[in-house]
Protein backbone atom coordinates (compact mmCIF):
# COMPACT_ATOMS: atom_id res chain seq x y z
CA UNK A 1 0.00 0.00 0.00
CA UNK A 2 1.32 3.31 -1.07
CA UNK A 3 2.67 5.44 1.96
CA UNK A 4 0.01 7.96 1.81
CA UNK A 5 -2.61 5.67 1.93
CA UNK A 6 -1.31 4.33 5.20
CA UNK A 7 -0.93 7.77 6.54
CA UNK A 8 -4.92 8.52 6.03
CA UNK A 9 -5.20 5.17 7.67
CA UNK A 10 -3.93 6.32 10.69
CA UNK A 11 -5.41 9.41 10.53
CA UNK A 12 -8.60 8.04 10.46
CA UNK A 13 -7.93 5.90 13.36
CA UNK A 14 -6.71 8.77 15.21
CA UNK A 15 -10.32 10.05 14.61
CA UNK A 16 -11.79 6.60 15.67
CA UNK A 17 -10.09 6.81 18.87
CA UNK A 18 -11.52 9.92 19.80
CA UNK A 19 -14.85 9.39 18.73
CA UNK A 20 -14.51 5.78 20.80
CA UNK A 21 -13.61 7.81 23.94
CA UNK A 22 -16.66 10.59 23.71
CA UNK A 23 -19.09 8.23 23.33
CA UNK A 24 -17.90 6.51 26.16
CA UNK A 25 -17.91 9.56 28.20
CA UNK A 26 -21.22 10.23 27.27
CA UNK A 27 -23.20 6.60 27.19
CA UNK A 28 -21.79 4.67 29.90
CA UNK A 29 -23.78 6.19 32.44
CA UNK A 30 -25.84 4.22 34.85
CA UNK A 31 -29.34 4.98 36.47
CA UNK A 32 -30.19 1.91 38.39
CA UNK A 33 -27.23 0.27 38.55
CA UNK A 34 -26.26 -1.60 42.35
CA UNK A 35 -22.71 -1.74 41.80
CA UNK A 36 -20.91 0.33 44.02
CA UNK A 37 -17.89 0.45 41.64
CA UNK A 38 -16.25 -0.15 38.49
CA UNK A 39 -15.88 -3.46 36.87
CA UNK A 40 -13.83 -3.81 34.20
CA UNK A 41 -14.78 -6.60 31.71
CA UNK A 42 -12.04 -7.97 29.31
CA UNK A 43 -11.84 -10.71 26.67
CA UNK A 44 -9.03 -11.39 24.14
CA UNK A 45 -10.31 -14.15 21.22
CA UNK A 46 -7.21 -15.72 18.57
CA UNK A 47 -6.71 -18.64 16.68
CA UNK A 48 -3.25 -18.39 16.85
CA UNK A 49 -3.95 -21.19 19.77
CA UNK A 50 -4.53 -23.56 17.44
CA UNK A 51 -2.14 -22.47 14.65
CA UNK A 52 -4.60 -21.13 12.69
CA UNK A 53 -4.56 -17.75 11.04
CA UNK A 54 -7.81 -17.47 8.86
CA UNK A 55 -11.59 -16.86 9.14
CA UNK A 56 -12.32 -14.83 12.38
CA UNK A 57 -8.76 -14.49 14.03
CA UNK A 58 -8.55 -12.16 16.29
CA UNK A 59 -10.91 -10.36 18.72
CA UNK A 60 -11.29 -7.64 21.57
CA UNK A 61 -13.72 -6.79 24.02
CA UNK A 62 -14.17 -4.33 26.86
CA UNK A 63 -17.39 -3.73 28.96
CA UNK A 64 -16.91 -1.31 31.78
CA UNK A 65 -19.87 -1.07 34.22
CA UNK A 66 -19.98 1.55 36.19
CA UNK A 67 -22.10 3.40 38.40
CA UNK A 68 -22.07 7.28 37.34
CA UNK A 69 -25.22 9.23 38.75
CA UNK A 70 -26.27 10.71 34.85
CA UNK A 71 -28.35 8.82 31.98
CA UNK A 72 -27.87 8.52 28.95
CA UNK A 73 -30.24 8.63 26.44
CA UNK A 74 -29.51 5.24 24.46
CA UNK A 75 -30.96 3.98 27.72
CA UNK A 76 -34.20 4.50 27.19
CA UNK A 77 -34.49 1.64 24.32
CA UNK A 78 -33.35 -1.15 25.22
CA UNK A 79 -35.16 -3.48 27.78
CA UNK A 80 -37.37 -2.40 30.86
CA UNK A 81 -36.32 -3.46 33.63
CA UNK A 82 -38.52 -3.63 37.47
CA UNK A 83 -37.65 -3.06 40.96
CA UNK A 84 -36.62 -6.89 41.93
CA UNK A 85 -33.87 -6.83 39.59
CA UNK A 86 -30.25 -6.29 39.40
CA UNK A 87 -29.91 -4.35 36.83
CA UNK A 88 -25.99 -3.36 35.31
CA UNK A 89 -25.17 -0.47 33.03
CA UNK A 90 -21.79 -0.93 30.73
CA UNK A 91 -20.02 1.04 27.59
CA UNK A 92 -18.37 -1.33 25.73
CA UNK A 93 -16.22 -1.62 22.38
CA UNK A 94 -15.59 -4.72 20.43
CA UNK A 95 -12.96 -5.12 17.47
CA UNK A 96 -13.08 -8.19 15.28
CA UNK A 97 -10.43 -9.20 12.37
CA UNK A 98 -11.37 -11.88 9.46
CA UNK A 99 -8.71 -13.05 6.82
CA UNK A 100 -8.75 -15.65 4.39
CA UNK A 101 -6.61 -18.71 4.84
CA UNK A 102 -3.47 -17.45 2.28
CA UNK A 103 -2.35 -14.59 3.89
CA UNK A 104 0.65 -14.61 1.57
CA UNK A 105 -1.14 -13.20 -1.63
CA UNK A 106 -1.89 -9.99 -3.13
CA UNK A 107 -4.90 -11.78 -5.64
CA UNK A 108 -8.72 -11.64 -4.40
CA UNK A 109 -9.56 -14.65 -3.05
CA UNK A 110 -13.14 -14.79 -4.36
CA UNK A 111 -14.00 -18.48 -2.41
CA UNK A 112 -12.66 -17.45 0.39
CA UNK A 113 -13.44 -15.63 3.86
CA UNK A 114 -12.45 -11.82 2.79
CA UNK A 115 -10.32 -9.63 4.77
CA UNK A 116 -12.53 -7.56 7.25
CA UNK A 117 -13.02 -6.42 10.69
CA UNK A 118 -15.06 -3.81 12.49
CA UNK A 119 -15.30 -1.53 15.31
CA UNK A 120 -18.23 -1.11 17.37
CA UNK A 121 -19.03 1.03 20.86
CA UNK A 122 -22.28 1.21 22.48
CA UNK A 123 -24.51 0.99 25.46
CA UNK A 124 -24.71 -2.82 27.14
CA UNK A 125 -27.90 -3.02 29.94
CA UNK A 126 -27.85 -6.65 31.63
CA UNK A 127 -30.58 -6.98 34.50
CA UNK A 128 -30.93 -10.43 37.14
CA UNK A 129 -34.08 -11.63 38.68
CA UNK A 130 -32.23 -14.42 41.12
CA UNK A 131 -36.11 -15.12 42.31
CA UNK A 132 -37.56 -15.87 38.94
CA UNK A 133 -34.13 -17.37 37.34
CA UNK A 134 -34.38 -14.90 34.60
CA UNK A 135 -31.54 -12.84 32.88
CA UNK A 136 -32.18 -10.21 30.38
CA UNK A 137 -29.50 -8.37 27.75
CA UNK A 138 -29.90 -5.23 25.14
CA UNK A 139 -27.54 -3.48 23.83
CA UNK A 140 -27.16 -0.73 20.72
CA UNK A 141 -24.06 -0.03 19.28
CA UNK A 142 -22.96 1.69 16.65
CA UNK A 143 -19.51 1.84 14.55
CA UNK A 144 -17.72 1.16 11.34
CA UNK A 145 -16.67 -1.89 9.19
CA UNK A 146 -14.21 -1.94 6.58
CA UNK A 147 -10.81 -0.14 6.24
CA UNK A 148 -11.62 2.73 8.54
CA UNK A 149 -12.05 0.15 11.20
CA UNK A 150 -8.32 -0.36 11.56
CA UNK A 151 -7.52 -4.39 11.15
CA UNK A 152 -5.67 -4.03 8.53
CA UNK A 153 -3.11 -2.26 11.19
CA UNK A 154 -4.08 -3.95 14.03
CA UNK A 155 -3.09 -7.18 12.53
CA UNK A 156 0.12 -6.49 10.75
CA UNK A 157 1.51 -3.81 13.69
CA UNK A 158 1.49 -7.81 15.74
CA UNK A 159 2.74 -9.91 12.66
CA UNK A 160 5.91 -7.12 12.64
CA UNK A 161 6.61 -7.70 16.44
CA UNK A 162 6.35 -12.04 16.28
CA UNK A 163 9.56 -13.31 14.46
CA UNK A 164 8.75 -15.61 11.37
CA UNK A 165 5.50 -13.35 10.64
CA UNK A 166 5.40 -11.66 7.49
CA UNK A 167 2.77 -9.09 7.19
CA UNK A 168 -0.48 -10.11 5.72
CA UNK A 169 -0.49 -9.13 1.91
CA UNK A 170 -4.02 -9.03 0.87
CA UNK A 171 -5.86 -6.20 2.98
CA UNK A 172 -6.45 -3.75 0.05
CA UNK A 173 -8.83 -6.61 -1.02
CA UNK A 174 -10.95 -6.19 2.04
CA UNK A 175 -14.45 -5.22 2.85
CA UNK A 176 -15.49 -1.77 1.79
CA UNK A 177 -16.27 1.19 4.44
CA UNK A 178 -19.42 0.88 5.70
CA UNK A 179 -22.22 2.13 8.47
CA UNK A 180 -22.32 -0.31 11.40
CA UNK A 181 -25.12 -0.04 13.77
CA UNK A 182 -26.92 -2.72 15.38
CA UNK A 183 -29.55 -3.70 18.04
CA UNK A 184 -28.82 -7.07 20.41
CA UNK A 185 -31.58 -8.22 22.96
CA UNK A 186 -31.21 -11.86 24.63
CA UNK A 187 -33.14 -13.92 27.45
CA UNK A 188 -31.86 -16.75 29.60
CA UNK A 189 -33.87 -18.97 31.84
CA UNK A 190 -32.38 -21.57 34.66
CA UNK A 191 -33.91 -24.69 33.75
CA UNK A 192 -31.70 -26.42 36.87
CA UNK A 193 -30.42 -25.04 39.76
CA UNK A 194 -28.14 -27.12 42.22
CA UNK A 195 -25.43 -26.53 44.55
CA UNK A 196 -22.87 -27.84 42.01
CA UNK A 197 -24.61 -27.79 38.80
CA UNK A 198 -26.82 -25.31 36.98
CA UNK A 199 -28.13 -25.41 33.57
CA UNK A 200 -29.91 -22.62 31.22
CA UNK A 201 -31.84 -21.95 28.06
CA UNK A 202 -31.40 -18.59 26.22
CA UNK A 203 -32.28 -17.33 23.04
CA UNK A 204 -31.29 -13.79 21.40
CA UNK A 205 -31.66 -11.51 18.16
CA UNK A 206 -28.85 -9.12 16.05
CA UNK A 207 -30.80 -6.79 13.72
CA UNK A 208 -28.30 -4.45 11.83
CA UNK A 209 -24.90 -4.52 10.19
CA UNK A 210 -22.57 -6.16 10.21
CA UNK A 211 -25.30 -8.87 11.88
CA UNK A 212 -28.79 -9.75 11.56
CA UNK A 213 -29.38 -12.98 13.08
CA UNK A 214 -31.13 -15.15 15.74
CA UNK A 215 -29.64 -17.90 17.73
CA UNK A 216 -31.25 -20.02 21.05
CA UNK A 217 -29.25 -23.04 23.13
CA UNK A 218 -28.17 -23.61 26.40
CA UNK A 219 -25.09 -23.15 28.95
CA UNK A 220 -24.27 -25.77 31.49
CA UNK A 221 -21.66 -25.17 34.16
CA UNK A 222 -20.47 -27.54 37.22
CA UNK A 223 -18.20 -26.58 40.21
CA UNK A 224 -17.90 -24.24 43.03
CA UNK A 225 -19.90 -21.37 42.16
CA UNK A 226 -22.82 -17.82 42.81
CA UNK A 227 -25.86 -18.16 41.37
CA UNK A 228 -25.89 -16.97 37.58
CA UNK A 229 -28.81 -14.98 38.24
CA UNK A 230 -27.47 -13.25 41.15
CA UNK A 231 -24.98 -10.82 39.05
CA UNK A 232 -21.99 -10.84 37.74
CA UNK A 233 -20.65 -13.17 40.14
CA UNK A 234 -17.73 -11.51 41.53
CA UNK A 235 -17.49 -12.74 45.07
CA UNK A 236 -20.29 -11.55 46.69
CA UNK A 237 -21.56 -14.73 48.05
CA UNK A 238 -18.57 -16.79 47.72
CA UNK A 239 -14.86 -15.74 47.60
CA UNK A 240 -13.43 -18.39 45.83
CA UNK A 241 -14.98 -20.02 42.61
CA UNK A 242 -14.06 -22.78 40.81
CA UNK A 243 -16.11 -24.27 37.83
CA UNK A 244 -16.23 -25.87 34.42
CA UNK A 245 -18.78 -24.67 31.70
CA UNK A 246 -19.76 -25.10 28.51
CA UNK A 247 -22.60 -23.69 26.10
CA UNK A 248 -23.92 -25.02 22.67
CA UNK A 249 -26.31 -22.87 20.11
CA UNK A 250 -27.71 -22.66 17.24
CA UNK A 251 -28.15 -19.80 14.76
CA UNK A 252 -30.09 -18.49 11.74
CA UNK A 253 -28.24 -16.12 9.58
CA UNK A 254 -30.04 -13.51 8.00
CA UNK A 255 -27.25 -11.35 6.63
CA UNK A 256 -23.42 -11.32 7.76
CA UNK A 257 -21.56 -8.52 6.24
CA UNK A 258 -18.27 -9.60 6.54
CA UNK A 259 -19.14 -12.44 4.30
CA UNK A 260 -20.86 -10.26 1.96
CA UNK A 261 -20.09 -6.58 2.26
CA UNK A 262 -21.96 -3.74 4.21
CA UNK A 263 -25.68 -2.83 3.91
CA UNK A 264 -25.84 0.93 2.82
CA UNK A 265 -22.53 0.24 0.31
CA UNK A 266 -22.83 -1.95 -2.74
CA UNK A 267 -18.98 -1.29 -4.25
CA UNK A 268 -17.03 -4.37 -2.79
CA UNK A 269 -14.39 -6.22 -5.02
CA UNK A 270 -15.79 -9.88 -4.67
CA UNK A 271 -19.29 -11.70 -3.65
CA UNK A 272 -18.69 -14.91 -1.63
CA UNK A 273 -21.29 -16.80 -3.00
CA UNK A 274 -23.60 -19.37 -1.19
CA UNK A 275 -23.42 -19.03 3.12
CA UNK A 276 -24.86 -21.38 5.24
CA UNK A 277 -27.99 -19.99 7.18
CA UNK A 278 -27.96 -22.81 10.25
CA UNK A 279 -25.31 -22.56 11.74
CA UNK A 280 -23.51 -24.08 15.24
CA UNK A 281 -21.14 -22.80 17.89
CA UNK A 282 -20.12 -24.35 20.80
CA UNK A 283 -17.70 -22.81 23.98
CA UNK A 284 -16.15 -25.41 26.61
CA UNK A 285 -14.06 -23.60 29.42
CA UNK A 286 -13.29 -23.26 33.00
CA UNK A 287 -13.49 -20.35 35.38
CA UNK A 288 -11.93 -19.25 38.64
CA UNK A 289 -12.54 -16.36 41.10
CA UNK A 290 -11.10 -15.20 44.14
CA UNK A 291 -13.30 -12.01 45.75
CA UNK A 292 -13.33 -9.11 42.85
CA UNK A 293 -11.26 -11.25 40.09
CA UNK A 294 -12.80 -13.36 37.50
CA UNK A 295 -10.48 -15.43 35.32
CA UNK A 296 -12.11 -17.46 32.38
CA UNK A 297 -10.18 -19.66 29.70
CA UNK A 298 -12.40 -21.02 26.85
CA UNK A 299 -12.48 -22.18 23.13
CA UNK A 300 -14.69 -21.90 20.46
CA UNK A 301 -16.15 -24.53 18.09
CA UNK A 302 -18.23 -22.70 14.88
CA UNK A 303 -19.28 -24.42 12.27
CA UNK A 304 -18.52 -23.69 8.19
CA UNK A 305 -20.07 -20.44 7.52
CA UNK A 306 -19.81 -20.82 3.50
CA UNK A 307 -19.57 -23.15 1.11
CA UNK A 308 -15.81 -25.26 1.33
CA UNK A 309 -14.96 -23.58 4.54
CA UNK A 310 -13.73 -25.62 7.46
CA UNK A 311 -14.50 -25.90 10.86
CA UNK A 312 -12.86 -23.12 12.45
CA UNK A 313 -11.82 -22.89 16.32
CA UNK A 314 -10.31 -20.04 18.45
CA UNK A 315 -8.96 -19.42 21.96
CA UNK A 316 -10.43 -17.01 24.06
CA UNK A 317 -8.96 -15.17 27.60
CA UNK A 318 -11.33 -13.33 29.44
CA UNK A 319 -10.29 -10.89 32.85
CA UNK A 320 -12.95 -9.63 35.08
CA UNK A 321 -12.42 -7.52 37.83
CA UNK A 322 -13.96 -4.45 40.45
CA UNK A 323 -15.20 -4.03 43.64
Amino acid sequence: MPQCGINNHVIEMKRIIIFVILVLWTTSAVGKNHIPKTIVDFKFSNDVFYGTDRYFTNGLQLKIYSDFKSKSPVNYILLPDSKSEKTYFAATIIHNIYTPTNLSTSDIQFIDEPYAAYLLVGNRKESYNSHRKLKKVSAFQLGLIGPFAGGELAQNSVHRLLPGNEPARGWENQVSNDLAIQYMASIEKGLISRKIFEMNGFAYGIVGNPYTEFSTGYRVRFGRFEDFFSGLGLGMTKNFQLYIYSKAELTYVVYNAVLKGGLFHDDNLFDIGHIHRLLGHAVFGFGIVYKRMKLEISQDIHTPQFKGADVHRWGNVRIIFGG
